[in-house]
């Protein structure tokens, strides 16, 4: 089985995902990390350089290049969001969205928004807002996943996707 993390950037994916592959004995994709190393380039350069349609399209041939059994994919935030993504990933394998609170979004993104394209020009005191502005237009996507999960602890994550998987291989 192969199981997509879904969610707004800094919910967790990468982090979840590299502990969740571990725990089950899966391989794991960062599907950022595989597109910058392919590209020999940063995201926020490949936006830069070639613009987000052409990122959208190298995003979409490293997911499908991506898929295998066994293993779990983490997405970038606006991934399910573009071309027939989320439906691809679905008919593939398992979505599960990760959805902490906006708060917490926004304290993890604080630090990091020199890296992340489509919050590195906004000012601090306006990113809580555009964050959230962002979010509710992605979240019809995210709420399609087949699992949502609103915990915030990572041991609370990891047993119910690990409890999904087990239902659905039985």
């Amino acid at each position: 089985m192969t199981i997509f993390l879904l969610g707004f950037m800094g919910c967790g994916k990468s982090y979840i995902g590299q502990v969740l592959a571990q725990k089950m004995g899966y391989h794991f994709v960062d599907l950022d990390a595989a597109i910058e190393s392919a590209e020999g380039k940063k995201i926020i350069d490949i936006f830069d350089i070639k613009g987000e349609a052409a990122f959208r399209k190298i995003e979409t041939a490293m997911l499908h290049k991506s898929y295998r059994e066994n293993t779990v994919i983490s997405t970038g935030g606006g991934t399910p969001c573009f071309a027939d993504n989320l439906e691809w990933m679905k008919s593939k394998g398992l979505t599960v969205f990760l959805n902490p609170s906006i708060d917490i979004i926004s304290d993890r993104l604080k630090t990091e928004k020199s890296q992340r394209p489509l919050i590195a020009a906004v000012p601090d005191d306006e990113l809580k807002n555009h964050i959230y502005k962002l979010y509710l237009q992605r979240l019809p996507y995210y709420e399609a996943a087949d699992l949502s999960i609103a915990a915030e602890e990572e041991e609370d994550i990891l047993k119910v996707i690990i409890e999904a998987v087990g239902q659905l291989k039985r």
